[in-house]
């Protein structure tokens, strides 16, 4: 299995709903591409870090490690999220190979949510 990605609907389906889940992301601003009143569902949900400026290993041994910590189990769905896309999916496919069978990335990052309606 691998990493799937989502769009612009199925993560403000996420938000909207206030689903729990795990927003890793590198301190992006979501207020361009979320309403006001959802946006104290990402900051709830948020695990911010810089990840762009370190290796993906690192990443992934920090979200495996808030994981661990929090005690979320294995199926606990996971998104991902950077300014293209491109470092978030490999992370959401290293971390779906680890055993987190519920890791998304965000198709084209934050750029990809900004882009739509």
């Amino acid at each position: 299995m691998t990493a799937a990605p989502i769009g612009f609907f199925q993560f403000d389906n996420l938000v909207r709903a206030q689903i729990p889940f795990l927003l890793v992301h590198p301190g992006l601003d979501f207020s361009g591409c979320c309403h006001a009143r959802d946006l104290s569902h990402i900051q709830k949900v948020s695990l911010v870090f810089d990840f762009e400026m370190q290796s993906e290993l690192t990443a992934v041994t920090r979200i495996l490690a808030e994981v661990s910590q929090r005690k979320l189990p294995d199926h606990y769905p996971i998104v991902v999220v950077c300014q293209t896309g491109t470092l978030s999916q490999a992370i959401a496919e290293e971390l779906d190979s680890k055993g987190l069978i519920n890791s998304f990335y965000i198709l084209g990052g934050i750029k990809g949510l900004q882009a739509e309606p």
